[in-house]
């Protein structure tokens, strides 16, 4: 080798005093008594190249190997190597893992076989393959050529084969005398043993048990035949000849039995005497309790029951139930179906339905025993679980069968009501008004003498909503509506009062004469007579107002009575029209100032108009909305709100632009759907409105129409004068 094939210059090899060559063939160089330690600096060793060294020996006391961080792995390897996995499928490789915090590792092998350290597993030796001993030991164990033996030979196993019936595993003693020992065959012995898993076995005895297709001693090879001796079988239990058997069904045949612990059945008969003193049925803790004299129930955390059909303290199933209800805390009695059936819940008898037949009761009820005990009937109510009534012939509440009927309304706030007659002639208790049907025959008992015969009640359809008390009258077209003391027609078909409220289009009833009860506040000794029925109006005005989407227009005004009947407002269309709804509503105001009155978005009741029906002369005409509301406050502010928020076209009020006549009100409207209002105290809306209409007065209406005389506290009687 030449000393340039090292890359060291002439002029480098004068300054350190190096030989032009270096002899490698040698047998043996040693490099540091050739150069001294300055001759290589780092840049020329790292240019060294160990293929330029091809024959000959390196002798050193020591190769250290160091690694720079991040400068990669180093190591001594060869064959076929993989430095990045560590591994050889052919060779070695040893060395310092740079990208492994520098672990040391090592692995040989040929890709089947290996031996490594810190490759496979961290920080562990790992042996891939075969390993051959004659000799040595693992762990506690020595090794010989045929053998594994530990403890001096008293636990071991061999694979000697001597031609006899040799020993594989053994320990206890040595393998000739050890306790356990397992043959090459499969017999082993053991002379104690603990299995806690299966042991099958086809033949052989243990004790005086013969092992066969079962266990049996002596003949019994059945476990009901008629031999001797004592059978175990899958086909059942047996001793002797059927003393006592238990089949593979599980039934149990026993020739006599005393038996001292406790009897738990779930199923079974008896078909002779049973004689018990003591013990119980049932649980631990939920039972019946034998007794010299009968059972007791006890319970602890469930019901404890004698029981055919029903399982539970109801009604639901058909059968019966005696026991003890945990859930209640309470002794109870069920028996019958969900429709007939007699109850004890633990606190009351219940009979549901069928015939009560207790002695007398079949033909007659007695209530009382007519000496010290009076008796009565009592109805009481559950809601929501149907009306509570005596009754014949009729099953609810109406005169349409014939028959009576007395009781609590389930339906109607559990009002007490009593209906007898028939559909034409009847009396009735409705909770709140008595009805006389039919012919009432009034006699004077002193002389017997008919003094007069009155028809009451008549039935009708209502033409618009009406209140009780109202003052009515019969239409042209049969239906009936409030009268109007200011128009003689209602007067003159004036008929009555009416005794409930009732919606357009719906029955009424009305009482014609008579003494009418019901009316509050009225002056003992006063004539009453039909009222006017418009309260407040403003009818004048040309200026129309236009209702479209967010714009609404209102006229507030002012309560003068505590029930609002009606509003009459002056509408008309634009020429394109809809079939969709105008809407017309009953508010309140923000305040009970005229000035500062604004609608507040409650709503009181409403009404609707369908915008194609309106006329489209701009002159408008009068259309009237039905807004019943009992509830008004006297001299409170209230407002109409017109609406007409989809659809086609706009809607028109006319309203009165300035001279208003109203004091009561303002025209207040809003152009962002009622979030604003604009109040317009010059001018007023047209409009009428009907509050208390139809009913009566001490003043005398237009036409003077008189209706009764209230003569006593609650009486009002009816003249038609």
């Amino acid at each position: 080798m030449y000393i340039e094939e090292l890359q060291f210059d002439k002029t480098h090899r004068r300054q350190l005093g190096m030989p032009n060559s270096l002899d490698v063939d040698a047998q043996e160089t040693n490099i540091g008594q050739l150069f001294p330690q300055e001759s290589f600096p780092n840049d020329k060793i790292s240019d060294l190249s160990v293929g330029k060294l091809t024959t000959g020996t390196i002798k050193s006391q020591q190769i250290t190997l160091g690694v720079t961080a991040g400068g990669g792995d180093v190591y001594i390897a060869g064959g076929t190597f993989d430095v990045a996995a560590w591994t050889t499928t052919g060779g070695f490789i040893l060395g310092l893992d740079d990208s492994d915090s520098d672990a040391p590792k090592f692995f040989i092998g040929d890709g089947t076989t290996s031996l490594d350290w810190n490759v496979t597993t961290a920080n562990t030796l790992t042996i891939i393959g075969s390993i051959t001993a004659t000799t040595g030991s693992i762990g506690g164990w020595t090794i010989d050529a045929t053998s594994l033996t530990s403890n001096a030979g008293q636990v071991g196993m061999s694979s000697a084969a001597t031609g006899a019936l040799d020993v594989r595993f053994w320990a206890g003693n040595v393998m000739a005398s050890a306790p356990f020992r397992v043959y090459e065959n499969g017999n082993f012995t053991a002379t104690q043993a603990t299995i806690t898993g299966a042991i099958t076995a086809t033949s052989g005895t243990i004790g005086s048990f013969t092992i066969g297709t079962y266990l049996y001693t002596g003949t019994k090879t059945a476990f009901d035949d008629t031999n001797a001796g004592v059978h175990l079988g899958s086909d059942g239990i047996g001793i002797g000849n059927n003393v006592f058997t238990v089949s593979s069904a599980g039934a149990l045949v026993a020739t006599s039995a005393t038996i001292t612990g406790a009897i738990t059945a779930t199923s079974g008969s008896f078909t002779g005497t049973i004689n018990a003193t003591a013990g119980k049925f049932g649980t631990a803790t939920n039972y019946w309790s034998v007794g010299a004299t009968g059972l007791t129930a006890t319970s602890a955390s469930t019901d404890v029951i004698i029981n055919y059909g029903k399982t539970d303290f109801t009604n639901t199933d058909t059968g019966f139930i005696l026991g003890y209800d945990w859930s209640a805390s309470l002794p109870k009695f069920y028996i019958g179906t969900a429709t007939k059936y007699f109850n004890f819940d633990g606190q009351d008898v219940v009979v549901g339905s069928g015939i009560f037949n207790a002695g007398a009761m079949i033909n007659a009820l007695t209530l009382g025993d007519g000496t010290s005990n009076s008796g009565r009937i009592t109805l009481s109510i559950a809601d929501g679980q149907g009306d509570c009534y005596i009754a014949a012939g009729k099953t609810d509440f109406t005169n349409t069968d014939s028959g009576f009927i007395l009781g609590i309304d389930d339906s109607d706030s559990n009002l007490s009501k009593f209906y007898c007659g028939n559909s034409t002639n009847y009396i009735s208790w409705d909770g709140i008004k008595l009805v006389i049907a039919g012919d009432l025959i009034n006699i004077d008992t002193s002389t017997d003498i008919i003094i007069g015969t009155i028809v009451p009640v008549y039935a009708g359809t209502a033409g618009e909503y009406l209140f009780a008390d109202d003052a009515v009258y019969m239409n042209a077209d049969g239906k009936i509506y409030k009268t109007d003391a200011a128009v003689a027609g209602t007067c003159t078909s004036y008929i009555g009062l009416v005794l409930a409220n009732a919606d357009t289009d719906t029955a009424v009833r009305i009482q014609l004469n008579g003494y009418y009860s019901g009316i509050a506040g009225l002056t003992v000794g006063s004539a009453y007579y039909l009222k006017d029925g418009l309260s407040v109006a403003q009818t004048s005005g040309s200026s129309p107002a236009s209702i479209l989407s967010d714009d609404w227009s209102s006229e507030t005004f002012t309560a003068t009575n505590t029930k609002f009947q009606k509003a009459i407002l002056r509408l008309y269309r634009a020429v394109s029209s809809s079939a969709n709804n105008v809407v017309v509503e009953l508010q309140t105001c923000t305040t009970d100032v005229v000035a500062t009155a604004k609608p507040t978005g409650t709503v009181l009741a409403t009404a609707t108009i369908v915008q194609n029906t309106l006329t489209t002369s701009t002159g408008g005409a009068d259309y009237t909305f039905s807004l019943p509301y009992n509830g008004l406050e006297v001299n409170k502010m209230y407002c109409i709100v017109l609406k007409y928020p989809t659809g086609n076209g706009e809607v028109r009020w006319l309203i009165q632009g300035g001279g208003s006549t109203y004091a009561g009100g303002n025209y207040v409207n809003t152009t962002d759907g009622g979030t604003n209002w604009i109040i317009d105290s010059a001018a007023d809306a047209r409009f009428s409105l009907y509050m208390d209409s139809g009913a009566v007065s001490t003043t005398p209406g237009s036409t003077s129409k008189k209706v009764g005389i209230f003569l006593e506290a609650t009486k009002l009687l009816m003249v038609n004068s």
